[in-house]
């Protein structure tokens, strides 16, 4: 989200610029496009195979369990597709900021993602057709100048972190990747 955060606040739009000059951004699989795994979550019985018969919830099950718990979806609400559709329409890129993009793909091997991914991941192939990390597909992901060159990774390798062994830093070179892109930034 932190992506769409910056986004927002370099539009023009929004009012919310800073006074000190902001020349690129680089968002990292950011879901500008939204998440098949955000719309499905707060729409459950899309899932349904009976969705219109008459025991069929009208209500969302998970957000009546996570509100118990004092949780609420509206964070993942703002990363549904349709939210980051008219998002996007309506804070539009500062003209004097460059814009950038990676994405990860998934992991390399037999799982492509963390064993908490798996199932998002199967589900968005299911649902798309297109590459992605477990929450996020690389279309979607895709910003201002696009590094093509997909990253090897989870959603959560991308940023240091290893969902399958806590203790351990994931395999992907993040913060390799991360000295690139700011060695691709530099010039500018």
């Amino acid at each position: 989200m932190g992506g769409l955060d910056s986004r927002y606040v370099l539009s023009p739009v929004s009012g919310k610029q800073r006074d000190s000059p902001v020349t690129s951004l680089t968002t990292i699989s950011t879901p500008h496009r939204g998440s098949p795994i955000a719309d499905v979550i707060d729409t459950p019985l899309d899932l349904s195979p009976f969705p219109h018969l008459p025991f069929a919830s009208a209500r969302n099950p998970l957000e009546d369990a996570l509100s118990e718990l004092g949780i609420s979806l509206d964070g993942l609400r703002d990363l549904t597709t349709s939210v980051c559709e008219a998002f996007s329409a309506e804070y539009r890129n500062h003209p004097s900021v460059s814009y950038f993009s990676v994405a990860g793909s998934g992991r390399l091997g037999a799982l492509p993602t963390a064993a908490a991914f798996l199932l998002f991941h199967h589900y968005i192939f299911a649902r798309t057709g297109r590459p992605n990390d477990g929450l996020v597909t690389v279309d979607s992901a895709t910003w201002g100048t696009f590094d093509a060159a997909t990253w090897p990774a989870d959603h959560a390798d991308e940023v240091g972190h290893n969902l399958d062994n806590l203790l351990m830093p994931p395999a992907f070179p993040y913060l390799a990747r991360f000295d690139q892109i700011v060695s691709n930034v530099a010039m500018l």
